[in-house]
């Protein structure tokens, strides 16, 4: 009987072994998810590399999400976790900021019904709202409307229904969050929004200013995931260590522009970026390591995309790399 033991062993451990997925070797397609290169519907484990470490994701079940699943910042902190089944999200999902706080809770019935909570620093809560079959019912919707320039002239609004209509509008300042106007929509003083012109307006326009670093900081300050969640991003090499022998060198002066609100307050600091620059000397993607403000974080990733940078080179030829940058703004 001992004899059998260690086989009976190795026939449990290989029984009960999922097959894992590094999430750089699966595509999508049509809602489900193959291995590239092959015909095999993912099942099992899928992780991603960060460095040298195995960073677990989720699972998946004849191709599509499901169970818990859960997304990483670059410090390691949690980024959003939630549920799947078949496919679709269900349940709560929560969605944090870098510094670990709670920025969003989704309690989700299907795609079409949620409800939805957003909040403050200080876990306050900002504006909360409940869709009916894909439409707003009560609660406050968020959007933007675009200035004349870069961040100058743009402002929230704050859309209040009651039973699925549209009761008032609010428009903020973008980055006080100050009120500017309130609109009374029952006595015919705005119209409702459209909300896939509207979306398709804020798309644009996010495209429009780059740099893709803004999105995330729209994403991760005021939530508007609806509405930045198909914006393509650039993911360059994050996963990858790309060894190099000589590191990307600035070849003009990175000189961001110091905002006239930051001037009135007396506003600056040190803001760190950490910035992909790809095998062209383009930078592709940027990240927040170290921030001082909204205006003044923007305005730093703004200067470093308007920059022109040699690449990294590895035994003479051209790598994408990733460069950190101190930006003082006083």
């Amino acid at each position: 009987m001992k004899r059998f033991l260690p086989l009976l062993i190795l026939f449990i451990s290989v029984g009960f072994s999922q097959q894992e997925y590094n999430v750089d070797h699966i595509m999508e397609q049509d809602g489900i998810y193959y291995k590239k290169f092959s015909d095999e519907i993912v099942n099992g484990k899928v992780y991603e590399m960060r460095g040298d470490m195995k960073v677990s994701l989720g699972k998946m079940k004849d191709g599509k999400k499901d169970g818990k699943w859960i997304e990483w910042y670059n410090n390691g902190r949690k980024k959003e976790d939630g549920n799947w089944k078949n496919g679709k999200k269900y349940g709560l999902w929560t969605t944090y900021m870098e510094d670990g706080w709670k920025l969003n809770e989704i309690k989700y019935t299907d795609d079409d019904n949620y409800e939805y909570k957003n909040y403050n620093k200080d876990g306050s809560l900002n504006y909360s709202g409940v869709h009916k079959d894909g439409k707003i019912f009560s609660g406050v919707l968020m959007s933007i409307k675009k200035g004349e320039s870069f961040l100058d002239g743009m402002t929230l609004i704050h859309h209040h229904y009651e039973n699925g209509k549209i009761m008032e509008m609010v428009h903020l300042d973008f980055v006080t969050k100050d009120t500017l106007k309130v609109e009374d929509c029952t006595k015919g003083e705005c119209e409702e929004m459209n909300e896939q012109s509207e979306k398709s307006e804020v798309r644009q326009y996010i495209e429009s200013i780059r740099p893709f670093g803004l999105r995330d900081i729209l994403l991760r300050t005021y939530g508007f995931k609806d509405k930045l969640q198909n914006i393509p991003q650039y993911r360059g090499d994050r996963e990858k260590f790309v060894p190099y022998d000589d590191p990307p060198q600035r070849k003009t002066e990175i000189k961001p522009d110091y905002p006239e609100s930051a001037k009135d307050s007396g506003a600056g600091g040190t803001i760190i970026l950490q910035v992909y620059i790809d095998e062209k000397g383009r930078v592709r993607a940027c990240e927040i390591l170290k921030g001082v403000s909204l205006e003044l974080d923007i305005a730093a990733i703004k200067a470093v995309y308007e920059t022109d940078f040699k690449p990294a080179k590895q035994r003479g030829k051209p790598v994408g790399a990733y460069l950190s940058i101190p930006i003082v703004m006083y």
